[in-house]
């Protein structure tokens, strides 16, 4: 009878988390962006490797997304995105140095916002970062040319930065 009981319990606990999951990875980003659908998103660039650094969350979808996330109140874009980078990978950057890239209308059911993406150059060697444990679960310099395991937007920002840096060797020359 015992053992049936602590069959039963474990079952209950995996079902229980499994729960916990769903709910983290579907419920929870679509409330944060009902709430606020606000968010600031940076690149930050390997220029010379045509690198880009890209993370993946805990929760979520396993998919290669930007660091960044959502405002807070009173915040700009620009210092959500200094504030979401330290929080995520503990890279300190000059919020004067960050170009914007990209601004994307975002419309829900009653609300309406901004996605704001950014630029910031510099170095593979010169960043040095550590996840955050609670919030990432891997964070890795990727090939701007990657095609697999994105989120949808990030396929769509780097296709438009790839064309970028396109149009601007085409000016040099």
């Amino acid at each position: 009878m015992f053992k049936l009981q602590l069959i039963i319990s474990k079952f209950a606990l995996g079902f229980r988390a499994l729960l916990g999951n769903i709910f983290f990875v579907i419920i929870v980003p679509f409330l944060k962006l009902a709430l606020n659908p606000n968010r600031a998103y940076v690149l930050l660039i390997d220029r010379k490797r045509q690198q880009v650094l890209l993370l993946r969350q805990i929760l979520g979808l396993y998919a290669w997304k930007l660091p960044g996330g959502g405002l807070k109140r009173g915040e700009t874009h620009r210092q959500a995105v200094c504030r979401e980078i330290q929080e995520e990978t503990n890279i300190q950057i000059n919020p004067q140095n960050l170009k914007e890239l990209y601004i994307q209308r975002v419309r829900n059911w009653s609300t309406s916002g901004r996605h704001v993406y950014y630029l910031y150059f510099c170095s593979k060697e010169e960043i040095d970062y550590a996840k955050n444990p609670r919030e990432i679960l891997q964070i890795s310099w990727k090939s701007w040319h990657i095609k697999r395991n994105l989120s949808k937007p990030l396929n769509e920002i780097l296709i438009y930065l790839r064309r970028y840096f396109q149009s601007l060797q085409s000016i040099k020359k």
